[in-house]
Order: C-alpha cells, then structure tokens, then sequence
C-alpha cells in the first residue's frame, strides 16, 4: 500500500489581490515619475540661472576692464564737436572710448590700443526674445584705414534696457559725455573737455536678473 501524501495544497493569488498590487505598483510609479520630473525642471530652472548669472559677471568684469585701461585719446567725434576720448549714444553705439593694454599674441606685433564700443542689439534669430543683446566690439586704430571690421562679442541677452552716467573730477554725475558747456562757461573745476569720467555707472535691466547698478573706476589720472 502507497502512504498517503499529507503536503499542503498550493493556492495562487486571487483576482482581487492581484489588481490591488497592481494599483498599489502604479501608484509607486506616479509618484515616482513626479519626482523625477521635478528634479529634472529644478535642474533646468538652476542650470539657467547660473547661465545668466555667468554671463551677467563676465559682461561686468570685461565692462571693468575695458574702462579701468580707458586713456585720454581721441577716438571718435560726437555731432558738431571735435573727436573726443569717450563718447556715448554715437553711430548707434551706446559708448565708444579707447583703451590701452590689450594683450596681443608673441607672433603678432600690433598695437596694444583698442578703440571699444558697446551697442544694443535686438536679436532677430532669437525667438521670443524678451529683448535686446548687449554687443561689444573692439577693433584696433588702424581698422578703418585698413577696412577691417570689428569683432563682436555678445554678453547679455534679454536685456531691457543700459544706461550710463559719467561723474567728472568735481563729483557731479552727468547722462551724456563728453560734457556739453554751455557757451561761455567755464569748464568744471579740474576738467578739460576732451576727457575722460573718474568712474562709469552702469545700470542695466535684464528679464532674469532684474535692475543692476555698478559703479566702475576709469583709468583716469
């Protein structure tokens, strides 16, 4: 005689516990597909932000610069008035001056004078622009006796707005230089138009960061 076998039956799992796992899985993936989405858009969001922040500080530092090595040579001439060493709002640029101390490559002798202007530009490439480019162009003295064109660097897009003020050797700000004199009047104590600002005060508007001011030291003795 065969024993009689005494193992367990076996039952699988039912209807109803299986579409409860099922509910229970989707809801893990939900949550976990919102997580990750919201990781992922906080990443874009900060990866954007220190773009514009990048740009911002090295438009600002070469701004510094340029105007930190600003000397008192004729450049360019203002309507009606003789060339002058700084000049804003002049052959659509928003100012143009000369500096010195460019760095030139060892294999290429050339003059460490740059004439340097800054513009607005609206980008027509750019879709759903916000707003203009703020272009820098530099381009050395002899560039338009040889026909050469500017280079043009873009440091900011999507700004609203640029604005400059000028303060002289007797502290006062001004919106416009060279200093217009009314005729007859004495020129500004310590001041001698053609000249240079003691600083530059740049405000600028941008869609990401907002209004921002500084105040630069020109190169002026």
């Amino acid at each position: 005689m065969y024993a009689a076998c005494n193992a367990p039956a076996q039952r699988g799992f039912t209807l109803l516990e299986v579409l409860i796992a099922i509910s229970i899985f989707a809801i893990i993936g939900v949550g976990a597909q919102r997580v990750l989405h919201a990781v992922v858009t906080a990443e874009t969001v900060a990866s954007a932000h220190t773009l514009s922040v990048f740009k911002l500080q090295r438009a600002m530092l070469l701004l510094g610069m340029d105007l930190q090595q600003i000397i008192d040579r004729p450049t360019t001439a203002a309507a009606g008035n003789p060339p002058q060493a700084l000049v804003t709002d002049h052959d659509r640029y928003l100012l143009t001056f000369t500096r010195q101390g460019w760095r030139n490559p060892p294999w290429l002798p050339q003059s460490n004078l740059r004439q340097v202007a800054y513009s607005l530009e609206r980008d027509t490439n750019a879709a759903g622009s916000a707003g203009a480019s703020l272009v820098r162009r530099h381009w050395s003295p002899t560039a338009q006796v040889t026909g050469k064109l500017p280079a043009s660097q873009a440091l900011l897009d999507n700004v609203m707005d640029v604005r400059f003020r000028f303060l002289d050797r007797s502290h006062n700000w001004h919106s416009t230089w060279p200093l217009k004199l009314r005729q007859g009047a004495a020129a500004p104590t310590g001041e001698t138009p053609p000249g240079v600002p003691v600083a530059v005060e740049i405000t600028i508007e941008t869609a990401a960061s907002g209004l921002i001011k500084r105040v630069f030291q020109t190169g002026a003795q």
